[in-house]
């Protein structure tokens, strides 16, 4: 192994919490001090064109759904809670999602 993959290793086993049911690590940033470009506005947009295609296409919009409400009761996904949703500017990276069909299973 190399020496970033070792430090990889060290920085995950330090990191490594059971929270909820769930196994979280901190991201393997390098340099922890690093402040993260601002995606927000992407993420927005990328949130305005689904829901565009959602109200065009309603089988989509069915499928999308069921897809969010299958991975939220799983405990894939979770809504952010009220309090997590005050970050710093450089500190929060917002995740830009969209539904794309699976080509061989034809579901999202």
């Amino acid at each position: 192994m190399s020496q970033d993959d070792w430090q990889f290793m060290k920085d995950v086993e330090q990191s490594c919490q059971f929270i909820d049911g769930h196994y979280c690590i901190s991201l393997p940033f390098k340099d922890r001090s690093v402040k993260m470009p601002s995606n927000r506005s992407h993420a927005e947009q990328r949130a305005i064109n689904l829901k565009k295609k959602l109200n065009k296409n309603s089988e989509f919009h069915i499928d999308y759904k069921t897809f969010m409400h299958d991975i939220i009761a799983r405990g894939y996904a979770e809504k952010v809670p009220v309090k997590s949703r005050q970050c710093k500017e450089g500190e929060v990276w917002y995740i830009p999602h969209h539904g794309v069909y699976h080509p061989k299973k034809k579901k999202i």
